[in-house]
């Protein structure tokens, strides 16, 4: 199913921002919520996710997903 637009761009920024702080922790990024259902409304949805990570993050990789 293809994702909206708006969703892609979020998810990249944020997959972006995160490598930039913590390059290598997220391993796997899966949509859930009105994404994944096909009922996501652009600037009323919010975007749920669950991020997958290998190792356990120490810390700073902790700070850096807020």
């Amino acid at each position: 199913m293809p994702v909206h637009p708006l969703v892609e761009g979020v998810v990249h920024a944020y997959l972006r921002a995160i490598d930039a702080e913590a390059p290598g922790l997220v391993e796997g990024l899966y949509l859930t919520g009105s994404v994944s259902l096909g009922d996501f409304r652009a600037h009323t949805s919010d975007i749920d996710f669950v991020a997958v990570t290998a190792n356990s993050p120490d810390a700073a990789a902790i700070a850096a997903l807020w």
